[in-house]
C-alpha cells in the first residue's frame, strides 16, 4: 500500500503501473482506503492488454558489394538487409538513426558500423548493432579445369586481368601476388592465382583456381629393341583410327589418329609439334617390325604413304584390327601376321616373308589394278566358320609355298575389282 495525506477540499493524483506477465487482456481491482466516515473505501476496475516486448536482432558477417557498372559505385541497404528478426508492435524502423535505407559509396569501402532501431508511438524501442563489410564492385575470373595427356606440353590458359573489374576509381589496378601469369603452362594439380587491389589502408584480395588433370592412357606407343608397338593400352572401347604417314624424305614415320592420351616408351619416340597428338619415330630405328594391338573398340590402321621395311625381321603384326587400309605401296621383307577378323585393303604390296592369316575371316585385297606379291602364305582356322580371302585387282603372285593348316579355307582371286 501507499499512504497519502490529502487536506480537506484538496485533491491528488496517482499512477498505476501495468506490468503484464502474459500477452493478452489483463484486469484487476484498485481499492482506496481513507478515513472518510461516509465512504471509508472506494474501489474501481482497471484493464490492460499485455503485448510482446519489442526486440530486434541483427545479422552477423554481412558482406555487400557496390553495384557494378556505376562510376559512383553505390549500394543501398534497407532495414531488412541487415535485420535478422524484429518482434513486437513497432511503428518505426530505422537504420543508423535515419530512414529505412542507407547508401554506401566507394569512399565507404571496408567495415561499417550499423545500428538498427524499432520503436512505438508510445516511446518503446529496441536496438541492435552489427558490422557490415562494403566491397567494391568486381567481376571475378571463374575457376577453370584443364586436361592434359601425359608427356604432352603443359596446357596453357589465358585470362584477362581486367576481368577483375574494380569500378571504384579510388582502387589500384589488380596486382598478382600468387600463381602464374596469363598464358602460362599450368602443372598437374591446382594453381591458385591471387590478385590484390588497394585504396589507402584498405587492401582486398581475389583468387581463382586453375586445376589440371592428367588424362588416363588410352593408347601406348613403344619402341623396344627396334620393335614399334602401337596398342590400345586399357579397356576403353573408344576407337583408334591410326594413320601412319611418311615424311617427304622418307626418313620419319608419323603416327596420328590416336584416341585419348598417349604414353610414349622409347627414346627415339617423340611428340611432333606442340599438340601432343602426333608421334614421330625415325624409320631407321624400326628394325624388328611394327605391331598393332587393337584390343577394345573398332580400330583401324591406315598407311597413307609408301612404306619400306628392310630386313628379314622387319615385318608387321596386326592383332584385332578391324580395318587396315594401305594407301601407299608396302614393301616388307619380314613376315606379315594377321590375327582376329580384319579387312585388309592394299593399293599394292610386296611381302617377302611369311604371310600368316590367323583370323576367323580375313579379307586381304588389292583394289583396282594393284598388285600383291607374297612369299609364303600360311592360313589356319576352322573350315566351318573360317574363310580367308586373297584378292587382287592386278597381278597376284606367290614366290613360295601356300599352306593351310587344319581345315582352314583360303580363297585366292586374281583380277578382282
Amino acid at each position: 500500500g501507499h499512504d497519502t495525506h490529502v487536506a480537506p477540499g484538496d485533491s491528488t493524483t496517482f499512477t498505476v503501473n501495468f506490468t503484464p506477465t502474459a500477452v493478452g487482456e489483463q484486469s484487476g481491482t484498485i481499492t482506496i482506503h481513507s478515513n472518510d466516515l461516509d465512504d471509508p473505501t472506494y474501489s474501481f476496475d482497471a484493464k490492460g492488454v499485455g503485448v510482446a516486448p519489442l526486440q530486434v536482432s541483427c545479422q552477423d558477417n554481412l558482406v555487400f558489394y557496390l553495384e557494378l557498372n556505376d562510376q559512383n559505385g553505390k549500394v543501398d541497404l534497407g532495414f531488412w538487409d541487415v535485420a535478422d528478426t524484429a518482434e513486437g508492435p513497432f511503428t518505426s524502423a530505422t537504420i543508423n538513426g535515419s530512414d529505412t535505407t542507407i547508401r554506401f559509396q566507394c569512399t565507404d569501402i571496408g567495415d561499417q558500423d550499423i545500428t538498427l532501431e524499432i520503436s512505438t508511438d508510445e516511446g518503446l524501442s529496441s536496438t541492435c548493432s552489427t558490422t557490415v563489410t562494403i566491397l567494391p564492385p568486381i567481376t571475378e575470373i571463374e575457376d577453370v579445369t584443364l586436361y592434359v595427356n601425359r608427356g604432352a606440353p603443359l596446357p596453357t590458359y589465358e585470362y584477362d586481368i581486367n576481368t577483375f573489374n574494380i569500378n571504384c576509381p579510388v582502387f589500384s589496378q589488380p596486382v598478382q601476388i600468387a600463381g602464374l601469369p596469363s598464358g602460362s603452362g599450368f602443372e598437374v594439380g591446382t594453381t591458385t592465382n591471387t590478385f590484390e587491389v588497394s585504396s589507402g589502408s584498405t587492401t582486398l584480395t581475389y583468387s581463382f583456381d586453375v586445376t589440371v588433370f592428367e588424362n588416363p592412357f588410352e593408347t601406348r606407343v613403344s619402341l623396344d629393341q627396334g620393335e614399334l608397338i602401337i596398342e590400345d593400352w586399357n579397356t576403353l572401347t573408344d576407337d583408334d583410327q591410326v594413320t601412319l604417314s611418311v615424311s617427304d624424305d622418307g626418313t620419319v614415320l608419323y603416327i596420328s589418329g590416336l584416341n585419348g592420351s598417349v604414353e610414349l616408351s622409347g627414346g627415339a619416340l617423340s611428340y611432333d609439334g606442340d599438340t601432343g597428338t602426333v608421334v614421330s619415330v625415325p624409320i631407321n630405328a624400326i628394325t624388328n617390325g611394327i605391331v598393332f594391338h587393337g584390343r577394345q573398340g573398332t580400330n583401324s590402321i591406315t598407311i597413307a604413304d609408301d612404306l619400306v621395311l628392310t630386313g628379314t625381321n622387319n615385318g608387321i603384326v596386326i592383332n584385332d584390327i578391324s580395318n587396315y587400309v594401305q594407301s601407299g605401296t608396302m614393301d616388307i621383307e619380314g613376315d606379315l601376321t594377321i590375327t582376329g577378323d580384319a579387312d585388309i585393303v592394299s593399293t599394292s604390296g610386296s611381302y617377302g616373308g611369311v604371310v600368316s592369316l590367323q583370323g576367323n575371316t580375313i579379307d586381304f585385297r588389292a583394289n583396282n589394278s594393284g598388285n600383291l606379291t607374297f612369299g609364303t602364305i600360311a592360313a589356319s582356322g576352322d573350315a566351318l566358320t573360317d574363310t580367308n580371302h586373297l584378292y587382287s585387282g592386278g597381278d597376284l603372285s606367290f614366290t613360295d609355298t601356300v599352306a593351310t593348316a587344319g581345315d582352314s579355307n583360303l580363297v585366292i582371286r586374281g583380277e578382282f575389282v
